[in-house]
């Protein structure tokens, strides 16, 4: 994958005078829902034998 091609390192390769506008950094309403729902149906069950992550929904 060429450099130019990653949309991630253009924007973090940008400094904050480059941004047209600071809103071009923050999440969407639909992803900051997503990430809540995620993490409430997120649960961790701890054992002698390690962590289990299950998704409970």
């Amino acid at each position: 994958m060429q450099p130019k091609d990653n949309v991630m390192i253009k924007n973090y390769s940008k400094s904050t005078s480059e941004l047209k506008n600071k809103n071009d950094l923050r999440p969407s309403r639909e992803t900051i829902q997503f990430i809540l729902n995620y993490s409430k149906a997120l649960g961790v069950v701890k054992t002698s034998n390690g962590d289990y992550d299950s998704i409970q929904n």
